[in-house]
This record gives C-alpha cells, sequence and structure tokens, in this order.
C-alpha cells in the first residue's frame, strides 16, 4: 500500500510545482499586454473574418443549387420542345410521303412521266443524230482542206515564175 500513496504523493508534489511556476509567471510588462491585446484583437478581426467568408460560402452554395436546379430545368423544357417539335416534323414527313403516293398514283402524274420520258427519248435521238451530223461535216471539212491544198499547189505549179517588182 505504501506504493500507490507514495505515487500521488509524488504527483502532487509535481502538479503543485506547475502551478506555482504557471502563476509566478503573471509579471506581465506593458508591451507584452499591447502584444497580447494586439493579437487579441486580431483574432477577434479573423473570427469576423472567418463568419464573413463561412456566410459568402454558404450564399454561393445556395447560388449553386439554384443554377443548377435551373440548368436541370432548362434541360427539362428543352427536351420536351425537342421531343414535339422530331413528332410534328415526322408527322409532315409522313404526310408528305402519303401526298407523294398520290401524286405517283394519280393518272395526271403517269402523263407526265410519260411524256418527260418521251421528250428525253426525242432529245437524246436528235443528239445522236446531230452527233452523227457533225462527224459527216468534220470529214466533209477534212476532204476540203485536202483539195483546196492540192488545187493551191497545182496553182503554183501552172502559175510559173512570178515577176521581179518593178521599180518605176
Amino acid at each position: 500500500m505504501k506504493r500507490p500513496v507514495y505515487k500521488a504523493v509524488i504527483l502532487t508534489v509535481g502538479v503543485v510545482i506547475i502551478l506555482i511556476a504557471g502563476c509566478g509567471g503573471q509579471d506581465i510588462s506593458k508591451s507584452e499586454i499591447r502584444r497580447i491585446r494586439l493579437i487579441a484583437a486580431e483574432n477577434k478581426q479573423l473570427k469576423k473574418q472567418s463568419e464573413q467568408l463561412r456566410k459568402e460560402l454558404e450564399n454561393q452554395k445556395e447560388l449553386l443549387a439554384k443554377c443548377l436546379q435551373e440548368g436541370k430545368d432548362s434541360e427539362e423544357q428543352l427536351r420536351k420542345s425537342s421531343n414535339q417539335t422530331i413528332k410534328r416534323l415526322e408527322a409532315q414527313v409522313k404526310q408528305l410521303e402519303e401526298e407523294v403516293e398520290k401524286l405517283k398514283s394519280s393518272k395526271r402524274f403517269k402523263e407526265l412521266e410519260e411524256e418527260t420520258q418521251k421528250s428525253v427519248d426525242r432529245l437524246v435521238e436528235s443528239t445522236f443524230k446531230d452527233l452523227e451530223e457533225i462527224e459527216k461535216l468534220r470529214k466533209e471539212n477534212e476532204n476540203l482542206k485536202t483539195e483546196i491544198t492540192e488545187f493551191k499547189k497545182e496553182l503554183e505549179i501552172h502559175k510559173g515564175p512570178t515577176p521581179p517588182p518593178r521599180t518605176d
């Protein structure tokens, strides 16, 4: 039993010494008091700034949440609008396809198609005839060029020497 009491006495003496040493340093100079007051004022100011920043952060979080919600709302509205537009366009395309089918099956369309085909056939036939005519004319031109060349040669032969120019 002596041991626990011994330890308690030593511990009590240690605590008393620490308390005496801590209380003995209360002899504070004026410059230290000013420094302590400045630190306290700075602490107070930093706490105010910290509180302001915390409030600003909360405001920014609220604004962000509102923006995100508005973005979601806008996205949903855009999606609905696009779906409606797509449905409307699909209906218009379907209607146009039906009209085209009606036109194709109509008598007037068939007549126009036949007339167009006949016109194309006539145009092709006319074009081939023109090409044949052009080819004939080209050959005839070649023959005429050859004849002209031959006539020039004959003319040179029959013409004889050229007299010298007069100098009067």
